[in-house]
């Protein structure tokens, strides 16, 4: 009988060292691949792949605790660029934040020398780096979401 009782609770052992390292996996964050797609094809909208070179893309990512437990977090990406203008017919080089509550939807720029409207959010952004949770992309990983936006244009 012991010896039942103790190959059970070795056996249950054995299960929960496999088991535990993937429990936290099934929460993936909803909105990251949605906003992540969303801001390549803002960047990427209207260019060809040889008009568009991507330097850096960071993420930072904040809880916002103020409006209750289950709150949407407020999502910003900063993305440094240099693009072919059409409109002026030279490269330009961009530094632009994308954010939004849940979803991304809008953008400030830091060459802007008035934010209007946006200063606030602009405030949120440096909080964001200072206190957000943040993912720096790979150059491979950035090359990864571009071909992708390029294939899917075919």
């Amino acid at each position: 009988m012991l010896r039942r009782v103790l190959r059970f609770v070795s056996f249950l052992l054995v299960i929960s060292f496999v088991l535990i390292p993937f429990a936290g996996c099934g929460r993936k964050d909803p909105y990251f691949d949605v906003n992540t797609e969303k801001v390549f094809r803002f960047t990427l909208s209207g260019q060809t792949p040889d008009e568009v070179v991507i330097h850096s893309l960071d993420l930072y990512k904040v809880e916002r605790k103020e409006y209750g437990k289950n709150a949407i977090p407020k999502y910003f990406y900063h993305i440094t660029y240099t693009c072919f203008s059409h409109v002026t017919e030279e490269w330009e080089d961009l530094d632009l934040v994308y954010f939004g509550a849940g979803i991304v939807s809008r953008h400030f720029s830091f060459a802007w020398d008035d934010f209007g409207d946006m200063e606030k959010d602009r405030d949120e952004y440096y909080d964001a780096v200072a206190n957000g949770k943040h993912k720096s992309f790979s150059q491979k990983e950035i090359q990864k979401y571009v071909d992708a936006y390029y294939a899917a244009q075919e």
